[in-house]
């Protein structure tokens, strides 16, 4: 969206709020409200396909947290949709007896998947 000459940044010049310039994750922030999103019911989906670990990406874009955190007042659980989504989705997940492995970032999960690294373990919690 930020690069010109792209039909995301075309797309957001023509649509949303010029100049792009000035346009970011920030201005899109506030209207990030989903109301009709269930934790439980994306658990049940996942439990439904077999799956036994549930991989989300646990920051958006420009890093931003999707979780409650105390470091930042960017966060979804501070603005936008105003919720803890990794942690509605962590208890929902581990109630259903799977695993939850949140990714920081996309850029981290590349990482993970392309280059050799350590193998990372996380602790279930219960």
């Amino acid at each position: 969206m930020y690069m010109k000459g792209t039909k995301e940044f075309e797309h957001h010049v023509k649509n949303l709020r010029p100049p792009q310039t000035n346009c970011g994750y920030k201005d899109f922030i506030p209207m990030s409200k989903p109301k009709n999103s269930d934790a439980g019911d994306w658990a049940d989906l996942f439990q439904r396909s077999g799956a036994k670990y549930v991989v989300p990406v646990a920051e958006h874009h420009d890093g931003f947290p999707m979780y409650d955190t105390k470091l930042s007042r960017w966060n979804a659980a501070k603005m936008g949709p105003k919720r803890d989504v990794v942690g509605e989705l962590a208890k929902a997940v581990r109630k259903r007896d799977m695993n939850l492995r949140p990714l920081p970032t996309i850029a981290a999960e590349q990482l993970v998947v392309h280059e050799r690294r350590p193998r990372i373990r996380f602790r279930r919690e219960r």
